[in-house]
């Protein structure tokens, strides 16, 4: 794979160079640390029956363009850890309070679970950064649980969108400098569906 190729249908797991990423995920994959940082230059999809697992310290870095995101129809694993958390951020060097990509889309089919237990299954945040983009987060009717996150210089933290979301869980993270924390559309935190299922604590909210 050489920088600017288009990847769509390529298993990523096998992918030797990290620059240039955009298209679809074909199989199950994971980003290794020693493969960071890895470049998107284009839209990233992983669609149904589909894993990205990312593993501590991972860098992904945007190529800047308000039209690039990272789709999430199947299984989004990204579980960092204080000492090293994962980045999702701009490639674009002294950005760090610029809108240059559109962020992540959470959609209905990506499930996240949690047993009696409390361990988590299925998409899940956590010791994650996400910055400067137009929306951190976009929740298209998924579930979301993210723990110890940090959204920062984006326009938008977390965008709630659909009444039909199926559940949120967002605990000791930290939403800092975006111009709005968490953004709502149809008047969703009004929603039974939404209201019982709805896990906010521990979080700072600073200069929102």
């Amino acid at each position: 794979l050489t920088s600017g190729s288009v990847v769509s249908g390529l298993d990523f797991a096998t992918v030797e160079s990290t620059t240039g990423l955009r298209g679809t995920l074909s199989t199950d994959a994971t980003w290794t640390l020693s493969s960071s940082p890895y470049v998107v230059t284009g839209n990233i999809l992983v669609p149904e029956n589909v894993t990205l697992t990312i593993e501590p310290g991972v860098e992904v870095l945007v190529e800047p363009g308000l039209d690039i995101f990272i789709q999430v129809e199947g299984t989004l694993e990204a579980v960092g850890s204080p000492e090293s958390p994962i980045v999702f951020s701009s490639l674009e060097e002294g950005s760090e309070s610029r809108i240059a990509w559109q962020g992540l889309k959470l959609e209905s089919t990506s499930v996240t679970t949690k047993d009696a237990g409390g361990n988590v299954s299925g998409t899940q945040f956590q010791h994650v950064v996400i910055r400067n983009a137009q929306r951190a987060i976009r929740l298209n009717g998924a579930a979301f649980f993210g723990r110890e996150i940090r959204l920062e210089h984006n326009d938008v933290g977390i965008d709630l969108w659909v009444p039909g979301i199926q559940g949120f869980e967002l605990l000791d993270s930290q939403i800092a400098n975006n111009r709005l924390g968490i953004n709502q559309f149809y008047n969703c935190f009004s929603c039974d569906v939404l209201h019982q299922s709805l896990i906010v604590s521990g979080n700072r909210f600073v200069d929102n």
